[in-house]
């Protein structure tokens, strides 16, 4: 997250609109902090300020801005500094460039060394589960041709705010896979909510595994 904050502030990637609600009015709007480019943040963000009366712009590129209007800046940020104490999100309060504080949550990591065909069989993986959904995903289905193991599973908890400002349950993982038990040769990065029905695949590093 903060060499993606870096790489967005140094290089002044032209910005491009989020899927977040536009705001049409002639206030002024202004920066208040920056998130990260996923799907549940963006929504859990103007969720979040909305409920308390404040509209908000969230548009970006390779990080988000999250703009509000200039009188509400100050409570704006209170209110999403208090939420990432509570519920740990991708966000970022800069002072200066080099300045800013983020809050994130601490990952786990399950240790597996089991072919991703069998995981899928048990309950544990099942597809109405978010970890499960990610097993099934596209990018992984093609992966696991040459790397059938999953090796490693490390995963993020968050809670987020939904459009109708109920509380729900969201991951990221970082599944680490393998031509064998213990052998890492790809890691691939996702974010998944509700019960596995909407995973985003945010990349990948590692040995190639598409042909040519």
């Amino acid at each position: 997250m903060r060499s993606l904050l870096f790489a967005f502030l140094l290089t002044g990637v032209a910005a491009c609109a989020s899927g977040a609600a536009q705001v049409a009015d002639s206030r002024k709007y202004v920066h208040v902090a920056y998130c990260s480019m996923g799907e549940r943040t963006t929504i859990h963000v103007t969720a979040l300020l909305q409920m308390h009366g404040i509209p908000s712009q969230i548009w970006g590129s390779v990080a988000y801005t999250i703009d509000v209007p200039e009188e509400d800046v100050e409570r704006a940020r209170r209110i999403l500094w208090d939420e990432a104490v509570r519920r740990p999100f991708d966000v970022a309060f800069d002072v200066a460039l080099d300045d800013y504080t983020l809050a994130e949550a601490d990952p786990t990591t399950q240790t597996l060394n089991l072919r991703r065909e069998l995981m899928i069989r048990q309950v544990a993986y099942a597809a109405d589960t978010d970890l499960g959904g990610v097993l099934r995903q596209e990018e992984i289905l093609r992966a696991s041709k040459k790397f059938p193991f999953v090796i490693s599973v490390e995963s993020t908890a968050y809670e987020y705010l939904d459009e109708d400002f109920r509380y729900k349950s969201a991951h990221e993982y970082w599944i680490i896979l393998g031509k064998e038990a213990d052998s890492e040769s790809h890691r691939l990065h996702f974010a998944a909510r509700g019960g596995g029905q909407f995973v985003e695949y945010w990349g990948g590093f590692g040995e190639a595994y598409d042909e040519p």
